[in-house]
């Protein structure tokens, strides 16, 4: 599935999800050769990551919501 036909996709956790990491395959294939900000893999990677850690806890993206993706976006930052 290319990045386009993830983001037609998206309409839950999973599928969200995917096209993040679509959109990673895509910052990293593409390197800095693309319109793609080369620190996009790694703000995804942090940002994949710290979600994955989070499913032993409260599921931020379970019930979609700005707090949620704010929350996401966050953890981009933040994670190590």
């Amino acid at each position: 599935m290319n990045l386009e036909e993830a983001l037609k996709a998206v309409h839950d956790r999973q599928t969200f999800l995917a096209f993040v990491d679509a959109l990673l395959t895509a910052a990293v294939r593409d390197g800095g050769d693309s319109e793609i900000n080369p620190r996009t893999a790694t703000f995804l990677e942090a940002a994949l990551a710290a979600t994955a850690d989070y499913e032993g806890g409260v599921d931020f993206l379970e019930q979609p919501s700005w707090k949620g993706f704010a929350t996401f976006l966050h953890l981009g930052l933040i994670y190590e």
